[in-house]
């Protein structure tokens, strides 16, 4: 093989690798694409969930007061043994947006480190979860 011929069978196989190199940066933008609009739409799908599940608690917050107001006390279905946990638990439960330990033993009237410990251990047997926002920390019921 002459040496005009190696070069050019060496420049064909340049050619042909930085044609497969675009290839496959066209097809990661694309992935990248379909990726962020997909999690746009997971976005809007999560929030209109969030804003109906919010709804339906406001609801059922509005009846059990009308019920309570009634002389009927409802009762969530949660099997809750331990009474103190229980009233955090539905206190917690009217904040569908979640809310902080400190927002809870202000409705509670119980000391913040209390009430701190009473969520956290409702987080421990998954009827609560927590997550932190900037420097607070949220908690939301979970049935």
């Amino acid at each position: 093989m002459t040496s005009n011929q190696s070069d050019s069978l060496l420049e064909e196989h340049i050619q042909r690798l930085q044609r497969s190199i675009g290839d496959i940066e066209h097809i990661i933008r694309k992935i990248s694409y379909q990726y962020d609009e997909s999690q746009k739409i997971f976005k809007e799908q999560l929030k209109e969930c969030s804003n109906a599940l919010g709804l339906v608690k406001q609801e059922l917050n509005e009846i059990g007061d009308f019920a309570s107001a009634c002389g009927y006390e409802p009762q969530p279905d949660i099997s809750l043994k331990d009474p103190k946990l229980k009233s955090a638990w539905k206190v917690l439960y009217r904040f569908h947006e979640g809310a902080t330990a400190d927002t809870i033993a202000e409705c509670m009237g119980k000391h913040r480190t209390t009430v701190s410990t009473y969520l956290n251990m409702l987080v421990s047997e998954n009827y609560a979860q927590k997550e932190r926002i900037g420097h607070e920390i949220y908690y939301k019921a979970v049935i």
